[in-house]
């Protein structure tokens, strides 16, 4: 894979194994590595561009499509009991 900058990607691991059974270890762990993909603002971010960020139609859209996705998931893992 590569992005706009020429640069080579390539996987860390070939795949990720994930227990069939969804108690409650494997949901925290699932939603913790999610949540850790998130961009953050750094101390160096102003605050009116997080201002601007959070009035953002587009960006709030987005949020509004993950939390639905989260909500789906963690009520499919209830239903795999």
């Amino acid at each position: 894979m590569r992005d706009t900058q020429e640069m080579e990607a390539v996987p860390l691991v070939d795949q990720i194994e994930v227990p069939e059974t969804g108690g409650p270890r494997v949901k925290a762990e699932a939603l913790r590595f999610v949540l850790n993909q998130l961009p953050l603002p750094t101390e160096l971010t102003p605050w009116e561009a997080v201002l601007e960020f959070r009035e953002d139609l587009d960006a709030k859209e987005r949020l509004q499509r993950f939390q639905f996705w989260m909500r789906r998931k963690t009520k499919d893992w209830d239903r795999v009991k």
